[in-house]
């Protein structure tokens, strides 16, 4: 809110073994009892208009999203029936994989090893599932293949919604040209993140390093695509001793557990004065970065 954000979008889960369909649901429940019991700070979003409402009242509109779609199970049976019990309890934004290969795609550890495969024919199903009930598909941590194939695959616009650029930072937690390309191509968007080992080999988050990654994305797919994604936790030592004790989730190789700089949700004003004035971005052009594009998005998904 100091930052003057009006929305953001809570990680429920990032797919690990123990987050099985029952787990997941029922924090989902516990998180949405939370914010129901705070509506003078918080408004859960399930609609636009919810976003809107967010910022005519000055609250905290949040909305679910999982980083992963392991928490649907591994029964594909079950898979559809659990996706519709996600998109009740408010799931409105959905990832492939949170860096690791599943049954479901393969995550951003196959960019460098030469196995990327993609999408599964189960990861199509669940695509399809998500574009009927209106929830958005991410595929930010995944591999650039899934990112191209879920392109092809899915029939409403799609997202990154917290990826930066290969070309500045060739690490498999990033994303190539031709993923970013993809994307776009679906009248999707792609949302930068504030994190320095991601943006650089310095590790250094400053404006100028985030805007450059927007500019860029700008120039190769136009300026309508670009969003903010900072990937933000403000218990960061908690995060760090987390990273460290989980190496197959967040691999050395993609940037995890390494001397970076991380933006404050706040760097986004440093940002938009680097866009203004370094690359003339006009004022129709920096709304859209802030959250317009991000609207149509969910417009164009959400029932």
């Amino acid at each position: 809110i100091d930052s003057q954000y009006n929305v953001l979008s809570a990680t429920i889960s990032n797919g690990p073994p123990e987050d099985t369909p029952d787990i997941v649901m029922a924090r989902m429940e516990n998180v949405n009892a939370y914010w129901a019991e705070r509506p003078d700070r918080y408004i859960q979003v399930r609609t636009v208009d919810d976003m809107k409402r967010a910022q005519r009242e000055g609250k905290l509109g949040v909305v679910h999203n999982h980083q992963s779609m392991m928490p649907l199970g591994t029964d594909p049976a079950q898979v559809k029936s659990n996706l519709q019990k996600y998109y009740d309890l408010g799931l409105r934004q959905l990832n492939f994989t949170y860096n690791i290969d599943t049954i479901y795609a393969d995550g951003g550890v196959s960019n460098d090893d030469g196995t990327d495969q993609g999408v599964t024919e189960l990861g199509e199903e669940v695509v399809k599932e998500a574009n009927r009930l209106g929830i958005v598909v991410d595929c930010s941590h995944s591999s650039n293949q899934t990112c191209i194939e879920a392109a092809a695959m899915t029939r409403k616009p799609m997202m990154m919604s917290h990826s930066n650029l290969m070309t500045f930072q060739p690490i498999g937690r990033n994303v190539s040209d031709q993923a970013v390309r993809a994307v776009a191509a679906t009248g999707g968007v792609i949302c930068v993140n504030f994190i320095g080992g991601f943006l650089n080999p310095q590790g250094l988050a400053r404006p100028y390093d985030i805007a450059k990654h927007v500019e860029y994305i700008g120039e190769m797919v136009g300026r309508d695509k670009l969003c903010v994604g900072p990937d933000y936790v403000y218990n960061y030592a908690d995060t760090l001793l987390w990273i460290l004790k989980n190496p197959e989730n967040f691999p050395v190789e993609m940037g995890y557990a390494t001397a970076s700089h991380m933006g404050k949700p706040g760097e986004i004003w440093g940002v938009v004065r680097e866009l203004q004035d370094r690359y003339g971005w006009s004022d129709d052009e920096i709304r859209g970065f802030l959250g317009e594009n991000l609207l149509r998005l969910y417009e164009a998904n959400w029932r």
